[in-house]
């Protein structure tokens, strides 16, 4: 049989000291893996988290081409459409100047003569016209 023997104070912060040396050695082997595990992880994710916004990017990208094109055919439509408003834009101009000029050409109401048969007035011409119907009846 072994004596029970007492501890001293010095024995017991020596053995208190060693169990937290221990303790910390197991802590930071323990700390160490997790980091690793982590990192690995963390590392994994980014790569994940990477290839995924190339992705968006790249679908955004194509809807935008996409968006492009649409748009070019329909600024195309447009564009032959404001041709087509601008040769009738012309074509409207150039009747108003014809019209001017003929206006330019039409004597006034109170220009209007009567010579021979030929009435230029209209309260004349309905008159002249009144007078031959009656006579031709």
């Amino acid at each position: 049989m072994k004596k029970n023997r007492e501890t001293t104070i010095d024995e017991l912060a020596i053995m208190i000291q060693k169990g937290f040396e221990e303790s910390d050695k197991r802590m930071k082997e323990g700390f160490k893996e997790s980091d690793k595990r982590m990192n690995d992880g963390f590392k994994e994710s980014d790569k994940q988290t990477d290839n995924k916004i190339e992705a968006l990017a790249s679908m955004v990208q194509k809807g935008f081409d996409g968006m492009d094109k649409k748009f070019d055919k329909k600024f195309e439509v447009v564009h032959e459409e404001l041709k087509k408003i601008n040769k009738t834009l012309v074509a409207l101009e150039k009747g108003q100047e014809d019209l001017k000029l003929r206006q330019d050409n039409v004597p006034y109401r109170f220009e209007l003569k009567e010579q021979g048969d030929v009435i230029t007035d209209h309260d004349k011409r309905i008159r002249f016209l009144e007078r031959k119907v009656l006579l031709a009846n």
